[in-house]
Formats: C-alpha cells, structure tokens, sequence
C-alpha cells in the first residue's frame, strides 16, 4: 500500500482493486490529485480519471527495464549486478545488487535503497527541480 505523503502528481503506481475496475489492474496510472483518503488517477493515455484508495495503489517495481525506458543508460552488466546510468546536468546511477535491491546513486553517493519507481521520481524531483522523464512509459 501507498500512503499520502509518498505520493505527488505525476507519481506513476500501478492499481490492485480485485472487487473494481478489475481491467485496469497491474496497468500504469498516473497521479492526477491527491486528497485524503484516495487519489484521483488515470490510466496512462486516457481520459478515464477516478478516485481510487490508497490501499488499492501499489508501486511500479524498479526493474532495468523500467529505468531504461526512464532514459537510463546501460553502462555494465554481469550475473550478478547492473550498472545504468542518466546523465543531464546531474549524474544519477542505478546498480542493482546480488540482492536484487536498486541503490541509487546522485553525484556519487548513495542515497537509498529505492524499490519503486514512485520513489524515484519523488527524489529526482527533490535533488534537481526536474520531473524524471517517464514518457517511455505513458
């Protein structure tokens, strides 16, 4: 589940309702408000807006495939980790551990260990002023 304070417009997160809107389930939406108890969202490319509850919002899990679709760059590959890489004005890494984790990296010091891409956009956008570019996947 998601909470309030996670979340800002434009936050991409995925929605589990199994009792409503079951054909939307496990697609992107996209934040559009954020009240209390629910947030308005839309499915991304659509006009269809509704509110749903927070405990039915789950994050998008952070994957190589999602940040490259972000606009990270692949740098180094093994068995065992995965190095990607955006570069603007400011330098961000991704590298993806033995355990699977994400750390992330600003000007070459770690962060966090981030899991979702909601969180992602939340520090980017808080470190550089700027919305990360998630146009690969709306």
């Amino acid at each position: 589940m998601i909470t309030a304070q996670e979340l800002r417009i434009g936050n991409l997160v995925m929605l589990h309702n199994p009792k409503y809107r079951l054909v939307e389930s496990d697609k992107i939406h996209q934040v559009l408000e954020v009240r209390e108890n629910a947030a308005m969202v839309t499915i991304s490319g659509s006009n269809n807006e509704y509110g749903q509850y927070y405990e039915f919002l789950k994050g998008i899990p952070l994957s190589e495939e999602i940040l490259l679709k972000c606009g990270f760059e692949p740098i180094y590959k093994s068995d065992f980790t995965v190095k990607l890489e955006l570069i603007t004005e400011h330098i961000f890494e991704a590298v993806r551990s033995i355990e699977n984790d994400w750390h992330i990296r600003y000007k070459f010091n770690v962060l966090k260990h981030f899991n979702y891409l909601h969180q992602l956009q939340n520090i980017y956008f808080a470190l550089t002023g700027q919305e990360l570019n998630t146009s690969g996947l709306i």
